[in-house]
């Protein structure tokens, strides 16, 4: 009898312990995460390895003063998911906050179940506040590359300043993450091909516009016939158009073709 009632007990610490770490809101469940380990790559991004008690799936969100989920999976501009209470991110300083006024930056970052919305959405208010009603945000501190990477494409503050609450500063801020977004997603693509070795996007510094991107091709490109290069140059178009349309970025920009050596094809 003594026996059963220790595992009664032990089975009900573990079943509260793991509703201390969530909080619903509607269909929706919210996971408090561990963050165990964060460095930053070659591109500026955090990359953050942490543990939750959320379920295999659950979607891992970031979101800072720049309400757009930061959060996706390592080198691809998809969802970044738990797996066996372990989950990986990759999270964009230029996502989370539109300029840097300190070296540290606090953000809502928890997993989710039973959530629809893009990766690159911003993240309901009602999760946020669900959230921040029993958790605490997270601190992520920034190198000193990461806050020249940020203010870099950001407009100064005395700009802000002078602007106050114009709404061209929103959409403006909003332009420079887009415009963040379009580099990441086609960065993930280099890796899969070898005919494409690099993606320069041409940001405006100013307005976040996106002025032109072009496409780094392996020298190699010389040897195939003409036919197939101008394939390659409209399926590139037509997924060009795509995701300019799913980011909503327009006027589309001007794609240019290059080799590594230069040429211009």
């Amino acid at each position: 009898m003594k026996k059963l009632c220790f595992m009664f007990i032990c089975f009900l610490t573990v079943i509260l312990a793991g509703c201390g770490n969530k909080v619903s809101s509607g269909k929706s469940d919210i996971y408090k995460v561990d963050v165990t380990k964060t460095t930053v790559n070659a591109a500026d991004h955090w990359i953050v390895s942490g543990t939750t008690s959320a379920p295999d799936g659950a979607k891992i969100v970031a979101q800072g003063p720049a309400k757009l989920n930061a959060a996706s999976k390592i080198n691809d501009y998809a969802w970044a998911k738990v797996k066996n209470g372990k989950f990986k991110a990759e999270i964009s300083p230029r996502l989370v906050l539109d300029v840097a006024k300190s070296h540290k930056v606090k953000v809502y970052l928890f997993a989710i179940t039973n959530y629809k919305k893009e990766v690159a959405d911003s993240v309901p208010q009602k999760y946020l506040t669900a959230y921040k009603s029993k958790f605490d945000l997270h601190t992520f501190k920034l190198s000193k590359a990461q806050y020249r990477f940020v203010n870099s494409m950001s407009m100064s503050a005395e700009a802000q300043d002078i602007v106050g609450d114009n709404p061209k500063i929103s959409k403006m801020g909003n332009n420079f993450a887009k415009a963040d977004m379009l580099q990441k997603l086609l960065d993930s693509i280099v890796p899969q091909t070898q005919t494409l070795k690099d993606v320069k996007c041409d940001i405006d510094s100013k307005t976040g516009k996106v002025n032109s991107v072009t496409f780094i091709l392996d020298d190699q490109i010389q040897n195939v016939g003409q036919d197939q290069i101008d394939l390659m140059k409209n399926n590139v178009n037509n997924d060009m158009d795509s995701i300019c349309q799913q980011l909503e970025i327009s006027p589309k920009p001007t794609i240019i073709f290059k080799s590594e050596s230069g040429q211009t094809y």
